[in-house]
This record gives C-alpha cells, structure tokens and sequence, in this order.
C-alpha cells in the first residue's frame, strides 16, 4: 500500500520452538442435593488432590487454582394448578487447578499415577509450553522473521514499481501473537475405587510450539 513517498508494507513471521515445560490441567467435579454437603465433598476432594500433588514434589503454593463455581441444579415441574415451576434439586462444583514444572515424563507420569489411587476420579490434560524467560528471545526472531518478510516484500513491489527503497520512516511492532502454549494430551475422569491402578509410562514427545507475529514498516522511496 503507498501513500505519497512512502510505501507501507505488513510482515509476518513464524518460527517453531521446542516447549521445555509442561502444564498439568486438572479438573473436580461432584454433585451432592445439599449446599452444605456439595462444599464439604469439594473441599475434600481438593485436599486429596493437593495431598496426592505434594508426593510429587510439588508445594501448595505451586498448585494453582484457575476457576471455582458451585452451580445450582434446576428441575421444572408443574403445580397443582398446572402453573410451570422450578424447585432446586441438587448443587454442583466444578474446581481447575494446574501444576506447571520443567518437562519430565516421569514426573508426568508419577502425577497421573498418584491421581488415579483418589476417590475425586479427576480429569486431567498435559499442555507443553515455552518458559516465560524465553519469551524476549522468542519474540525477538520471530520480529526479526517478520521485519525480513515485509523488506522482501517492499523489494518485490518496488521492483514492480519502478522506484526505489530510501530509509525505513517507522516500524510498528506489535508484541507477537500469544501462541506460547500447545495442547498434547488428555484424559477422561480417572475410575473410581482402584486405589492400586498402574499408569503406564508416559512418553510423550510433543510438537514444536508455533509463534506468529507481524510488523508494519513504512520506507520512503524515490
């Protein structure tokens, strides 16, 4: 797109980066017909969780809380008069914690084994990320990647054009696109009452994590 002497031209880059940690998403859900009892159930279950976390060397202030609700069960009925209504007939929880460490199938692997010995049956997923600390680095080249497209880019359609590239006027950059974290693996709630179930090892080997990001550069021509 050229505006006067100027040319502005929109580059994007994408590199691929191997996550180095992994995410633990774990989920509790329960039903119970009384408030007091649904609050109960689900403290104890997160205890449980906590507890069977802490074998796995993680602190309570590295086992995070994501969301918590306790919703209210509905059933409609009609009254003696045929009038449509709706009585309470239950509670229910749901509790999403995470555990984040660097990655190591065995620990994975410890983690889904001490899950699977609680009455709680949670569900579960792993995530693969890449650490916070290497984000300036990330951001970096794939800034660098997209700057490089956007110059070929003004090249080719100077070319075209018949005129020149003079100096870069401004580069906008905007922080690149927030694709720091890939899904890999989950599982369903995990059966109740085998309290001595064996996981097999975990061996996963996930995707590079994909990141995308995009520049704005304005040249002027001649």
């Amino acid at each position: 797109m050229a505006e006067g002497n100027t040319i502005a031209i929109k580059g994007e880059g994408t590199i691929y980066v191997a996550p180095d940690m992994m995410r633990v998403n774990i989920s509790l859900k329960d039903e119970e017909k009384e408030y007091e009892d649904i609050v109960r159930k689900s403290s104890e279950n997160t205890e449980s969780v906590q507890e069977a976390l802490k074998k796995c060397g993680f602190n309570l202030n590295e086992i995070k809380t994501s969301d918590f609700d306790i919703e209210v069960k509905t059933e409609d009925y009609e009254d003696k008069y045929g009038n449509l209504k709706e009585k309470t007939v239950g509670y229910e929880y749901c509790h999403r914690l995470s555990v984040e460490f660097p990655r190591d199938n065995d620990r994975a692997t410890k983690i889904m084994t001490e899950l699977s010995k609680l009455d709680a049956s949670p569900e579960f997923s792993i995530e693969f990320f890449v650490k916070n600390e290497n984000e300036n680095t990330v951001i970096e080249k794939v800034l660098t990647a997209a700057v490089n497209d956007a110059r070929t880019k003004a090249n080719i359609l100077a070319k075209a054009a018949g005129v020149n590239l003079a100096q870069i006027i401004r580069i906008i950059s905007p922080k690149a696109d927030d694709c720091y974290a890939s899904g890999l693996f989950g599982g369903g709630p995990m059966p109740k009452g085998k309290k001595k179930r064996r996981i097999p090892q975990l061996n996963l080997e996930p995707d590079d994590v994909e990141i995308n990001g995009s520049v704005k550069v304005i040249w002027r021509i001649e």
